[in-house]
Formats: structure tokens, sequence, C-alpha cells
């Protein structure tokens, strides 16, 4: 719903498709959108509704990475991205943006390091993604200068391209989404794309605790700092803030 207001209001022609049917919908956003010249195929998945015309698929992460038109899209080479790549697109510049991602943990960190920034910076501080506010409901509030926390889940993660964090922090990993991503190394991969982006100017917040985290980034010029504790018959401060190297990276 809002990928489609904020492509609509700029000017976009938009096609949204969804398996059901259209009075089990909200009727309030579906009217919005028609008047906004949204156009609308309910109930079903038609095989030739998409074709070569489309500049872009916008996949709901919901979406299995298999689905029909995600493989039509790739045969047709149609960039395939959702909702999160869509709006970052969209920013103005110089905003700040805080990706935290993980199996457990990530949106009560995301609460903190959201509370944390809004009493440092107030309404230049905004929260966004799988918490619960779609990245692209904060577009027409974002001004140049001002920084987002955002909790971005693994199927959010899926496809992205250009998706760029300032700050990226990773707060573990263990098994799960297994049914969506087929395995447990495709999922910890599609995890570490969080990094992919990023530069020797950025930063990335690792829990060097966790052996999985530290084996997908690997490929990362590390600083690693945590809380303290003994190595090796040694205390050391470790939190994981690590600087990455310019290019390359612990994408999959």
């Amino acid at each position: 719903y809002e990928a489609a207001k904020v492509l609509a209001t700029r000017g976009n022609e938009i096609i949204l498709n969804d398996s059901k049917k259209e009075e089990e919908l909200d009727q309030d956003k579906i009217k919005e959108l028609k008047e906004l010249g949204v156009q609308f195929v309910f109930g079903s998945h038609p095989d030739d509704l998409l074709d070569s015309s489309f500049d872009y698929l916008i996949k709901n992460p919901g979406v299995p990475i298999h689905h029909k038109y995600v493989l039509k899209a790739q045969e047709l080479n149609i960039e395939v991205i959702n909702e999160v790549e869509m709006a970052y697109r969209l920013f103005p510049k110089n905003i700040t943006l805080v990706g935290i991602t993980g199996t457990n943990g990530k949106t009560t960190t995301t609460s903190l390091t959201y509370e944390i920034v809004k009493k440092a910076l107030g309404d230049k501080a905004f929260l966004a993604g799988n918490i619960g506010y779609p990245l692209s409901s904060i577009l027409n509030d974002l001004k140049e200068g001002d920084t987002v926390v955002m909790e971005v889940s693994c199927q959010q993660l899926e496809n992205l391209s250009t998706f760029h964090p300032s700050i990226a922090v990773m707060t573990n990993l263990s098994p799960a989404h297994i049914d969506f991503f087929g395995s447990y190394e495709a999922y910890k991969k599609v995890k570490a794309k969080l990094f992919k982006n990023q530069t020797k100017d950025d930063i990335a917040i690792l829990n060097i605790e966790n052996g999985d985290v530290i084996e997908e980034t690997k490929n990362l010029s590390l600083i690693h700092i945590s809380e303290p504790t003994r190595l090796d018959g040694i205390e050391e401060a470790r939190v994981g803030v690590k600087k990455k190297m310019g290019g390359g990276g612990g994408g999959g």
C-alpha cells in the first residue's frame, strides 16, 4: 500500500496484484489508491500479467523468492526490488541510515537505538522498517540531514541492491526461515547483505560472541569491541564495532 501510494503520487503507472479478493482487503486503502490512478488485479496471479513493458517488479517481502512473477521478471530482465529498496532510492541527500538485523533481538535493539537517537536529535530522528513502519511511510517527512533507525528483516534484505546503511548492526545469527530460503547457508548470506554496500567510511556493529556472525563477515576489516571478557587469559574490552574495507565485502 505505502509503496504504491508513494509511486502513484510521483506520477508512476502502477498495477497492484493480490491473490485475495477485493472484498477481503482494506476498502479505504483501495479507494485511496484507485483515486491516485493505481490499477488492481485481484483474486489470482494471471500468467500474462507481467510483460516487458514493466520497469520494475516490487515484491512484497513475504512473497516466495521463486514465485512465478519473480522468475518471469528475471527472464524479461525486469529488476526485482522491494519496498525498502524503492523508498531508499527516493531518500533526500545526506540521510544517516542505521540498519539493524539479526535472528533475535533486532526489534528490541532497534527500539532502544531509536530512543537514544531521538533523545539526541529530536524530530530529526525517524523509526522505520520491519518494526511496523514501512520506509515509504516516512518519505514525505524526511529532510536532508535526518537520521533513520530501521529494523531490516531477512525478507527485506533479499531484494536490495543500492541500500546503504551508514551504520549496520547484526545482533546474532541462528537457524531460521529455512523454508523460505531453502537452507541456513542461504539465510546467512542474505543477512550479510546488510553490509554489502558499506565503505571504509561506514560503521558496522557485530556480535563477536556469535560465531556465525563473525564467519559471514570475515571478509571485512574489523575492530572488535565488547563488554570486558577474558580471551586467552587477557582481559579485553570488545564490542563488535567494525570498519569495512572499501569495495567487496561480506554480502551474499
